[in-house]
């Protein structure tokens, strides 16, 4: 039930490391053969060839957007000095054809978003987020999440496919990125987050006035007006 090759790329297995192709519908990464599943009407379905070692990890994309959010609506999470974007942000994505756009504190409403059972978009600099214990636990698994990114001291952290730092960016930095607890996790966790206020402005601007740069990308840094495809190079 699996694709073994897409125009001449075939799965290999060469020295020890096994490529296949992964496919995702609506953001979210099959759990299952192709033969075993069959998309609804408007779904997106995205191939993507890689190894292993980022395959599993990689349970969720943001280049499918609006999709991963349209089926169950989304729950927008910030702090207070943050609530005027979400709300913007919530106006934008209420153009893309979502239907449920929910607001929650990051501080106040801690249960209702950690124990979510839809998609989840957290916004803010990381020196806000990380003083939640689950999203800082989130980040120290950088290795394992599929995000593509380490936020640290310095700055956020970009990743390359082997998952080693290729580079750090800082001042103005943000990141868009999404994350699952495994593949077909409908629940994702998206991140529009920054290493600081001008990061988390920039990224909240391509997502509710830019979202074409989202499409067919696992994840993205902005900075300055340049966007940046995840992971890096």
């Amino acid at each position: 039930g699996f694709v073994q090759g897409i125009n001449g790329l075939t799965s290999s297995n060469s020295a020890g490391i096994r490529s296949d192709w992964f496919f995702y519908i609506n953001g979210i990464g099959s759990p299952a053969g192709a033969d075993q599943i069959t998309p609804s009407p408007g779904s997106i379905v995205w191939w993507d060839y890689h190894d292993w070692n980022s395959g599993p990890g990689q349970a969720a994309v943001i280049g499918c957007y609006p999709q991963p959010f349209k089926k169950s609506g989304v729950t927008l999470v910030t702090t207070q000095r943050w609530m005027e974007l979400a709300q913007q942000c919530r106006k934008a994505l209420g153009t893309q054809g979502i239907g449920r756009v929910d607001i929650a504190d990051l501080h106040q409403d801690v249960s209702r978003w950690e124990q979510h059972t839809g998609p989840v978009l957290v916004i803010g600099t990381w020196i806000e987020l990380r003083e939640n214990s689950y999203l800082e636990k989130w980040n120290q698994a950088y290795s394992k999440n599929g995000s593509g990114i380490h936020f640290d001291e310095d700055g956020i952290e970009l990743l390359g496919v082997n998952g080693t730092v290729q580079q750090t960016w800082r001042e103005g930095a943000g990141v868009i990125v999404a994350s699952g607890q495994g593949l077909g996790d409908e629940s994702p966790l998206w991140l529009v987050a920054g290493f600081d206020d001008p990061g988390v402005e920039a990224a909240a601007r391509v997502l509710c006035s830019q979202p074409e740069e989202l499409k067919y990308k696992y994840g993205i840094a902005v900075q300055g007006g340049k966007v940046l495809a995840l992971p890096s190079n």
